[in-house]
């Protein structure tokens, strides 16, 4: 990884340090505290200069952002005129109306993309695909309703059982968390 530091602030440091081993021997005493003391103003900083140079590392969790690019956003909008048209033809296409609530989750309609998750499922309950959307849709809301996203994701995984569901299970596992939270906060609130 190379980072971008300040090369006369670091300079700066190198010469502190240079004149800390260069100088002239004192009895202990004397050294003990103004050595310390320096030696940890060198140390923040440091710190400070090579924090400032680090980018975020990035989350674990799903990304929620659009990912449709500049150059992909005249094909995005072409597919999904097409697919509306399809699925205006064809209602019960259920792999259309997944394609396009796919689409629209990536260009960040998160709303929409539930919504086609929800008519998917009226067609087929046992649609694996459109449980694990509608499960990630209910993730990424800001008020977790953990007890429906468990009911959710459930259904994803009886009707996928053959899928790999390790991502699934990291989010139930801590929506138990939030869930025991909650309800040793409601037995310690009068």
């Amino acid at each position: 990884m190379t980072h971008d530091y300040d090369d006369e602030l670091l300079k700066e440091v190198d010469d502190d340090v240079v004149k800390l081993r260069n100088a002239p021997s004192r009895p202990r005493s004397g050294w003990g505290i103004p050595a310390l003391v320096v030696a940890i103003l060198l140390g923040v900083v440091v710190g400070i200069v090579l924090a400032a140079s680090q980018t975020p590392s990035e989350s674990v969790m799903p990304t929620i952002e659009p990912t449709a690019t500049a150059a992909s956003e005249q094909e995005t909008a072409r597919r999904m005129s097409e697919l509306e048209a399809h699925i205006a033809a064809n209602p019960t296409d259920t792999e259309a109306r997944m394609e396009f609530a796919e689409l629209v989750w990536s260009i960040g309609n998160l709303g929409m993309a539930n919504e086609q998750c929800d008519k998917v499922l009226e067609i087929n309950p046992n649609h694996a695909e459109a449980w694990f959307l509608k499960g990630l849709y209910l993730w990424v809301q800001e008020e977790k309703d953990c007890v429906r996203i468990e009911e959710v994701w459930t259904k994803y995984m009886e009707n996928d059982p053959g899928g790999d569901h390790i991502r699934v299970l990291s989010h139930l596992d801590q929506c138990k968390l939030i869930l025991e939270q909650e309800s040793a906060t409601d037995q310690t609130v009068p």
